[in-house]
């Protein structure tokens, strides 16, 4: 099996900016579980990601808070709706489930507050409550808030496809985190997992192998499955999820989305079960 391709971090090769290694540094407690979603390459389901896994939430009865970085990005519409733009709230919740809400945040806006370095904090604290989870998809954000973004996220979850892109971007990963993070600041933890992927492929299991030897305990053990109904179904007609209920990845989902929640809520051991 061919090696992964070592690329050369910006701090020199096999070097990164140094860190502290108080884990806790620069961290904000906001009795939120923030989780925010970034992706290496362009193209790896980050906000279908965001999107499923905040739907798979309010059907397990959680409580979600979508967000997207970008003013008129597409997050909302991808939950059904009917108009979204800087600053709005969508009330996308479904009888019978928990809540779920979304929202663009107002960049314009925030300009002129870009150095107040609690912007987003006051954001999320003013918008949500500590019974959510707050999923963020960090979409063209300015590095000014995606540093924000950071120091609040206990967790940072990035979308892997089993291409050859992520064979070049898997080295340098936390490099790339180095750079986003505020200077003098721990990065912020992070898990990969793998999208739309299918084991019969021989690359995609060389992708899934080389993935494990570089992120190690990193890398989710669960995978997203490809399925095609996803993306041909109208964010306006019932969700795909309800309609296939036992597409394999609808189940990917729910692993996924019980996984994250032992992470933030349960004991270590517990995850490893899964």
């Amino acid at each position: 099996m061919a090696k992964l391709i070592e690329m050369k971090s910006p701090y020199g090769l096999g070097k990164s900016r140094t860190r502290s290694t108080n884990g806790a540094n620069g961290r904000c407690n906001l009795e939120r579980n923030v989780i925010s979603v970034m992706s290496m390459t362009g193209g790896a389901g980050k906000t279908s990601l965001v999107v499923n896994l905040g739907r798979t939430l309010a059907q397990q009865e959680r409580r979600a808070f979508l967000i997207d970085t970008a003013p008129h990005g597409l997050l909302p519409f991808h939950l059904g709706a009917a108009e979204t733009g800087p600053g709005q709230l969508c009330d996308l919740s479904e009888a019978g489930s928990g809540t779920l809400r979304a929202m663009n945040l107002d960049i314009a806006s925030a300009y002129s507050h870009s150095a107040d370095h609690m912007w987003m904090k006051k954001v999320i604290l003013q918008e949500t409550d500590p019974s959510e989870y707050v999923l963020i998809d960090i979409n063209t954000a300015p590095l000014w808030l995606t540093r924000q973004i950071l120091q609040l996220s206990q967790y940072v979850l990035i979308p892997l496809m089993p291409d050859m892109s992520t064979l070049l971007s898997i080295p340098c990963i936390e490099d790339c985190l180095d750079g986003f993070s505020t200077p003098g600041m721990d990065r912020p933890s992070y898990y990969a997992v793998l999208n739309q992927f299918d084991s019969e492929i021989a690359f995609h299991r060389r992708v899934e192998a080389e993935a494990k030897a570089h992120l190690g305990s990193r890398l989710i053990p669960v995978t997203l499955s490809r399925d095609a109904r996803m993306s041909c179904s109208l964010p306006q007609e019932r969700n795909w999820m309800e309609r296939y209920p036992a597409s394999p990845l609808v189940q990917d989902y729910r692993r996924l989305s019980l996984w994250m929640q032992r992470l933030l809520e349960g004991p270590a051991r517990e995850v490893a079960d899964l």
